[in-house]
């Protein structure tokens, strides 16, 4: 498990296409947001997207996971970058306050917890954006359900968008994977 982890710690992403369409993606999709801008990674893992968005832009990143071995190699990743941070999460709720992000996205992450996860994870977003703040969210539509695949479908995407007064104004598949659905919302006005 320990070379599995240092193997996963120094991957390149540079040499990863679909994970370079990903951060492009997101920098096309941010790139409203003003210079000095705070922007969430819910699920961030290894920092892999958090630390080439902060490196490539004038914004802070957040990463937040809930592995805390994960989050040790980010920091270690991300030592040198300081428009990144990482905290650690509960599973349950952001660890950043009210109105306090411009932007947050969640890549990856979404298909690996739970229906009512995911639908918890949509009300965090809109909790913590400010008003017409950016959410950018990956879930997977259909699936066989199973330990580590844990479907949404739109409906439930989008129901779970209006609660959080997250307005939907663009959806999009087959980045990173032909089977992902993603969501791009603002929040509206409190």
């Amino acid at each position: 498990k320990g070379d599995e982890a240092a193997a996963l710690a120094t991957w390149d992403y540079n040499s990863n296409p679909p994970l370079i369409s990903c951060i492009t993606m997101l920098h096309s999709t941010l790139q409203s947001l003003p210079e000095g801008a705070l922007i969430l990674d819910l699920g961030c893992g290894l920092g892999r997207v958090a630390e080439p968005l902060a490196g490539t832009t004038g914004w802070t990143v957040i990463g937040v996971d809930i592995s805390p071995s994960m989050l040790t190699l980010a920091r270690e990743r991300s030592r040198d970058n300081a428009k990144v941070a990482y905290r650690e999460g509960t599973g349950r709720t952001i660890p950043l306050r009210d109105a306090s992000v411009a932007g947050a996205y969640s890549i990856a992450m979404f298909q690996h917890v739970p229906l009512e996860a995911q639908k918890g994870y949509i009300l965090e977003m809109g909790r913590v954006l400010e008003d017409n703040g950016i959410a950018r969210f990956q879930f997977v539509p259909s699936a066989e359900p199973g330990p580590l695949s844990h479907p949404m479908n739109y409906s439930q995407a989008e129901e779970a968008c209006a609660k959080a007064d997250l307005k939907i104004y663009e959806i999009d598949t087959g980045l990173m994977h032909e089977s992902w659905m993603w969501v791009t919302a603002r929040r509206l006005p409190r």
